[in-house]
């Protein structure tokens, strides 16, 4: 089973993979999938520079991610030009991980999973639901500023629609004790 798990910046993905990785399922993080293509595909080095321009790559001439985060973050436009550039090559790259061991339990980290209308790609989905304060907190904790949390989350469909449209919603609200309760009960309910 290929399971998507979503939810706003800040509302647990991470750590709830963990857990899930705790009963034996596969973790897949889009994420890191983008950064393995910014690094490795220089098609997409070669459209992000002619997009953006020369200013967006380091001295060595790498993808200078927090200069592309302060684009997109801050213009929808350039968001929107660059999931549409990325995201069909982060399902390719999904497929091609889960195809090698299809008798696997998969949990894939997939922020923009309704977003982006990727849903259709998974066996089912789980919205990790947060309050706006504690996603806060937690990205602050990563060592995000809070203009640039606040300005992330407003990119994202708010949590009441991804909630609507996933097949489960897991509350997040309170310890990661909490967490790994609803998460084992979820999939004995499942029985996965």
């Amino acid at each position: 089973m290929i399971i998507a798990l979503t939810g706003n910046f800040g509302s647990g993905k991470s750590t709830a993979s963990k857990i899930f990785a705790e009963r034996g399922f596969k973790i897949i993080n889009s994420d890191q999938l983008v950064s393995e293509i910014y690094s490795s595909d220089p098609s997409v080095l070669s459209a992000i520079t002619h997009h953006f321009g020369v200013s967006i790559l380091t001295p060595q001439n790498t993808l200078d991610k927090q200069k592309l985060a302060k684009i997109i973050f801050s213009d929808k436009q350039s968001l929107t030009w660059l999931e549409n550039l990325i995201h069909p090559k982060v399902i390719q790259l999904i497929n091609h991980y889960t195809e090698q061991d299809p008798h696997s339990n998969w949990i894939v980290e997939i922020p923009i999973l309704f977003e982006k209308n990727l849903a259709i790609h998974f066996d089912l989905s789980i919205c990790l639901s947060a309050k706006v304060d504690l996603q806060l907190s937690r990205l602050l904790k990563k060592g995000i500023t809070l203009e640039d949390a606040k300005a992330r989350i407003a990119c994202q469909m708010p949590l009441e629609q991804k909630e609507q449209q996933a097949d489960y919603v897991i509350d997040n609200n309170g310890d990661i004790t909490s967490l790994r309760t609803k998460i084992y009960s979820f999939i004995d309910n499942l029985n996965l």
